[in-house]
């Protein structure tokens, strides 16, 4: 994924200097921004003993390793108990010594990115933590394991990204927020970027939907039309159903619905699913313009709820591409979510009088 002349013309300015710093085998913050923390980042390839002693010195002393799927079935690293489905079993590079040196954890950290090693390798539990990236990058999570591993990627560096909690440097019994973050950056002349910098770059370097087919829809509140889309990284199927004109400068009514079978097609009470899609139906209807967009993640259960956490951000980033292949650029959200309200807006789209209500399905 690394970015040839052309695409550095068009690149953001924060995202062109993380990338040149990971290449160089400096460290960057990395800011995430929906929840309030940063990390320190680098390349795992390149990692050495001087920028592993400052990642150390300037957080919790906790490293990981981001890598992908392959990377991670390949040295048979396997999920740590309560870990989460990224983190796995603990490693250290099988040499002389403790594993806990700066130098030792360096060397297991290249160790991680390098294509020739094999899982016999390294001798488990460890020093460092191996976290498996989501497929598909921030394109499909905007966690920062994907935001670690995606930057080492743009820089043209093998799979392995090292990253730390960066520790608040006034309260180092806590956290740096955003804002300590930047302040620790500048004080160390370090590049920082945040997760929603990469993944609009991201957005904007690629579809992540094509355009499938569209065909009209006869429904008891009138007529729709359906225009169908295939998601590039795990070839889901997901369906718009658009009415009315969506020119002009007032903002397109939009709902947003993740699919249901129970409440939106069995009729099911346990939830309100049917009645939500339901009544935005009727209001798209009633307004003489709008879309719902409907979700149908592929090889995905999801229970009733809202659409409004992180682990569904991979869906907002979905709606983005869709209004945008519909040149819709301006909206106003039915029932609101601050997840799909900030990918919207990070990917161009502008959400005008967001309900405060939930994103239903």
């Amino acid at each position: 994924m690394s970015i040839d002349i052309t695409t550095r013309r068009r690149t953001p300015s924060s995202v062109l200097s993380a990338i040149d710093a990971i290449a160089a085998g400096r460290a960057v913050v990395l800011v995430d921004e929906q929840h309030d923390s940063a990390d320190l980042v680098f390349a795992a390839a390149t990692a050495g003993t001087a920028v592993t002693a400052f990642t150390v010195r300037h957080s919790g002393g906790f490293l990981e390793v981001a890598l992908d799927d392959a990377d991670c079935r390949r040295l048979r690293l396997t999920a740590a108990a309560g870990g989460g489905s990224a983190q796995r079993v603990s490693v250290d590079l099988r040499r002389p010594g403790t594993g806990i040196s700066a130098a030792d954890r360096a060397a297991t950290m290249a160790a991680l990115a390098d294509p020739e090693r094999t899982h016999g390798d390294f001798t488990r539990p460890g020093h460092v933590v191996p976290l498996r990236a989501e497929p598909g990058g921030l394109l499909l999570s905007r966690g920062r394991a994907e935001a670690a591993a995606d930057l080492v990627d743009m820089a043209g560096l093998p799979s392995g990204a090292g990253l730390a909690a960066l520790v608040s440097p006034e309260q180092p019994w806590e956290m740096a927020d955003h804002g300590a973050a930047r302040t620790f950056a500048a004080e160390h002349d370090l590049a920082v970027v945040s997760i929603g910098e990469l993944h609009a770059h991201r957005l904007a370097g690629r579809p992540l939907v094509v355009r499938e087919a569209t065909v009209g829809l006869p429904t008891a509140l009138g007529p729709f039309e359906v225009v169908a889309y295939r998601a590039v990284d795990d070839s889901a199927t997901h369906v718009v159903m658009r009415s009315g004109d969506l020119a002009g400068l007032f903002p397109v009514p939009v709902h947003v619905h993740h699919e249901c079978l129970t409440g939106d097609m069995l009729g099911s009470t346990a939830c309100a699913c049917g009645t939500a899609l339901t009544d935005a139906m009727t209001t798209v209807k009633e307004e003489g313009r709008g879309l719902v967009v409907y979700l149908r993640p592929s090889g995905t259960v999801r229970g009733c709820g809202l659409l409004d956490d992180p682990d569904d951000s991979d869906l907002a980033a979905i709606t983005a591409a869709v209004l945008k292949d519909l040149d819709v650029a301006r909206v106003r959200l039915l029932h609101g979510a601050a997840t799909l309200a900030a990918s919207l807006h990070a990917a161009g789209v502008e959400v005008v009088d967001a309900a405060p209500g939930a994103l239903a399905g």
